[in-house]
């Protein structure tokens, strides 16, 4: 096994980062609600506390992580974006056209033909056209958000994998990536059987009214995966003597722990699963954007020094590149709609502020189709983890 290769320059850290630090605080979480020790002075503090924490964590790791995937899938030449055009440029023009229409239709009763039809699937209650597509795209944010994690978690695993030499084989591979699917897939639907009134930044919407042996056919799937997979760890274990590290099993053990229904703290997953998922991602932006300078000052080595110097200070400042990101998530997520908020009276017309929730979504829904382009596990991106 080779003890060497890491993602952030030490492998200790690289398992705080990939999901040690997420698997330690919902422990700790858990032995205070074990004691019932919420409510004393000293620990209590940090739970009235939490929104606000959530929210400076927010604007310095989980917006960031947004920013960093678009530098990456936009500031690399016009061939990306051509040869990615439905992910890079189709899929959030349709975003942003849904989005306007919303506006312009949030007070326009929905059609009847169309009023007719939603019964009949008994997936919405919407009394306005533009309020149903604000509210679908809520759903499918939350619907595509489980299937990015679950993609994330597979990548990393599978990156430390070969880090470490654990070899898998396609039928190995398969059963691991459809196990952290088959849990997306049942915690979605323990989050969506009743149909009830939901609120998402102000907005309300409606959630799905998926019927019980949907959600029961979903966890016998999930157990029997779950079992497989623990299988398979054995079975390699006694052909091939090898045992994973840490390192490739944590992010496998916090999206479990996080995800399976009845081990997850609803009341802290909304706030900390998506700061942990940032951390996690971040990692392996800061490798390849790492790798990606270097290969610059390579190149420039030759011909032009003064550049190289430039670089290399660069590189070495990573901090300036951070900040930038933060500016910029800032800027995407919490400044700019709230202006246009402000400007156009959304909260007095609608009810709550319509461009910071659209911007919300769109970031987020534009993110996981922009990380199916970044991430390809024969992509550039990937290469340069595994250097």
């Amino acid at each position: 096994m080779n003890n060497n290769k890491s993602l952030s320059g030490s492998r200790s850290l690289d398992f705080w980062l990939l999901g040690g630090a997420s698997v330690f605080i919902y422990l700790v979480l858990n032995l205070i609600y074990f004691l019932k020790i919420e409510n004393i002075p000293g620990i209590s503090e940090y739970f009235t506390s939490m929104a606000g924490t959530m929210f400076i964590l927010a604007a310095l790791c989980n917006n960031p992580h947004f920013m960093a995937s678009y530098k990456m899938a936009y500031f690399r030449g016009k061939k990306q974006i051509i040869d990615n055009y439905l992910q890079l440029l189709l899929y959030p023009a349709l975003l942003i056209i849904t989005i306007l229409f919303s506006y312009f239709t949030f007070n326009t009763a929905i059609p009847i033909w169309l009023e007719n039809i939603l019964p009949n699937i008994n997936l919405f209650d919407y009394k306005t056209l533009g309020a149903l597509l604000l509210g679908s795209m809520v759903n499918m944010m939350f619907l595509t958000v489980g299937w990015h994690y679950a993609k994330q978690t597979f990548g990393a695993s599978m990156v430390y994998a070969a880090y470490d030499k654990y070899r898998f084989n396609k039928i190995e591979k398969n059963l691991l990536r459809y196990s952290l699917l088959a849990l997306w897939v049942l915690s979605f639907t323990s989050a969506n059987l009743a149909t009830t009134i939901l609120e998402f930044s102000g907005l309300t919407y409606q959630g799905f009214n998926l019927p019980s042996p949907v959600n029961n056919i979903a966890l016998i799937i999930c157990n029997l995966m779950i079992g497989g997979l623990f299988l398979m760890f054995v079975f390699k274990y006694l052909k091939e003597k090898i045992i994973p590290s840490i390192n490739m099993l944590i992010p496998i053990v916090a999206m479990y722990i996080w995800f399976y229904p009845g081990l997850s703290l609803y009341v802290f997953s909304f706030f900390l699963v998506p700061f942990f998922h940032s951390l996690q991602y971040l990692v392996f932006t800061y490798k390849v954007e790492k790798e990606s300078i270097l290969e610059k000052a390579n190149i420039l080595e030759k011909h032009e020094s003064e550049r190289l110097i430039f670089i290399k200070k660069y590189l070495n400042s990573f901090s300036f590149v951070c900040l930038t990101l933060i500016l910029a998530g800032w800027l995407s997520f919490e400044m700019i709609p709230r202006l246009y908020d402000g400007a156009h009276s959304t909260e007095s017309f609608f009810g709550f502020g319509f461009f910071f929730v659209a911007a919300t979504l769109f970031i987020n829904i534009h993110h996981y189709f922009i990380d199916n382009v970044l991430w390809r596990f024969n992509g550039e991106n990937i290469k340069k983890l595994m250097r």
